[in-house]
């Protein structure tokens, strides 16, 4: 049975909606297939709020309630029935005083963002997720951004609150539109390491358990709200949601980032494989690469990508004197720089012309010597894919597009794989890889997603 659950949106509300007058909307417990899933025999209780667009501040004075007196009055959850599926109307009441209300029809209207989220009182502390845990991962509350899980015989489900796409509330019933909104945002709450506190996107990370990091025995670690834009509904497209393994992914590159981005080094790249919402290269651009390429088969302007390098760089131009740069050194990044690149890349042996836009040549290369005759070390990169094993026939062309770029000798290049074990044959992958003359290890796992460290052989043991 799935162990890997969220809540979804599966009725997204409209995009505009006026006050006083009920909408439908509808709530699930799915897996990362956005199949909805039976979750167990006890009701999941939920909370439904009202945000501002923008900042994710709560909205003053308006609430979201369902409509009858009967549902108002008891708690909002999704029954037991074998469904997982809630269907609610709700309405948007103004309960603040008269006098601060719209006075006439043409008020402004405002854009607000609906939040559903799992009631906290309802959630259970998280001591252990289960799999494999060591002295650098931690898997606790820092993954969360909450206080625990909601367990049932059915599996767990992680509380990321998920967002509506922007609603345009306004005063008047004249405004209505019938079309639904078509995008969401799921946040993410990662720890970042951090020399001071930042207003609007951080909050204290308090847990015991993030004293055992590396990257907090050297930085304080603060809890950073990550939104990642996805479409409300599943397409053709597997680049439309957030899949189980990005956030494991990210979680352990964000704990562990002082091994996988060298602050010894001249330059370190990442490149994001499969990257769909790209939210690990978006953690590994927050964490102080110098230059994140996210790649995907589908074009990035036409797909969820383009909003999220949007809100990557955003976040970036509100931390750029908070994150940690290259050689830790704060202040490197000014707002204005872009360090987020995307682009269409298509698996199998890459041409030359292709690795050299990816990896570029640098002027300082492994055999080169500084003035007082040392070594210099090559700049570094960063290949990081997740959940991209799921259909074997693809598993060739990615073992070569993995070659073509740990082939580049400018570059001392490490490759972290998220994976879910989810049909036959999938294993086959690290069996090729090795006869490709890849080392592979396992350095984490959780909630039934693997992450796993391939080196060339030749390479081990270069740090």
């Amino acid at each position: 049975m799935p162990a890997f659950l969220r809540l979804h949106l599966t009725k997204a509300p409209p995009a505009t909606v006026a006050l006083a007058v009920p909408f439908a909307i509808a709530i699930s417990v799915t897996d990362d297939l956005a199949t909805t899933v039976y979750f167990g025999t006890d009701a999941i209780p939920l909370r439904i709020s009202l945000v501002d667009a923008t900042s994710y501040t709560p909205l003053e004075g308006l609430t979201i309630s369902p409509t009858t007196a009967a549902a108002a009055k008891r708690r909002l959850e999704i029954p037991a029935t074998g469904q997982g599926l809630l269907a609610v109307q709700v309405v948007i009441t103004d309960k603040r005083p008269a006098a601060r209300q719209p006075q006439h029809k043409h008020a402004a209207k405002f854009a607000a963002r609906l939040v559903v989220e799992v009631d906290p009182a309802a959630l259970v502390q998280l001591n252990y997720a289960g799999g494999k845990q060591s002295d650098e991962v931690v898997v606790g509350p820092e993954l969360l951004g909450a206080k625990g899980v909601l367990r049932s015989d059915a599996g767990e489900l992680l509380p990321w609150p998920v967002y509506s796409g922007v609603v345009t509330v306004s005063p008047v019933l004249a405004d209505l539109q019938a079309e639904t909104v078509q995008d969401c945002q799921r946040h993410f709450f990662l720890t970042i390491p951090s020399h001071s506190s930042d207003t609007g996107t951080r909050q204290n990370c308090s847990s015991s358990s993030s004293s055992s990091s590396p990257s907090s025995q050297q930085h304080p670690l603060s809890l950073l709200r990550i939104p990642v834009q996805e479409h409300a509904r599943m397409t053709f497209s597997t680049g439309t949601h957030t899949w189980d393994c990005s956030p494991i992914l990210a979680h352990v590159l964000a704990c562990t980032h002082t091994r996988w981005l060298p602050t010894t080094t001249t330059q370190n790249t990442v490149i994001e494989l499969g990257a769909g919402c790209g939210l690990v290269g978006t953690v590994a651009a927050l964490l102080g690469a110098d230059r994140v390429v996210m790649t995907d088969l589908d074009d990035p302007s036409k797909s969820a990508l383009r909003e999220n390098v949007a809100i990557a760089e955003a976040l970036l131009g509100k931390l750029a004197v908070g994150v940690v740069g290259r050689k830790g050194q704060r202040g490197g990044r000014t707002a204005s720089s872009s360090i987020i690149h995307a682009r269409v890349l298509e698996w199998g042996k890459l041409s030359c012309e292709t690795v050299d836009e990816l990896l570029p040549r640098s002027t300082t290369s492994a055999g080169s010597s500084s003035s007082n005759h040392q070594a210099a070390r090559p700049p570094h990169a960063l290949i990081v894919a997740a959940d991209v094993l799921y259909n074997v026939g693809s598993h060739d062309e990615f073992l070569s597009t993995l070659v073509s770029l740990t082939g580049s000798s400018n570059y001392d290049v490490d490759v972290l794989i998220g994976y879910k074990k989810r049909g036959r044959g999938e294993d086959r992958f690290f069996d090729i890889a090795r006869d490709a003359g890849f080392k592979i290890e396992t350095v984490a796992a959780a909630w039934g997603v693997e992450v796993f460290w391939l080196k060339q052989g030749s390479c081990v043991g270069m740090r």
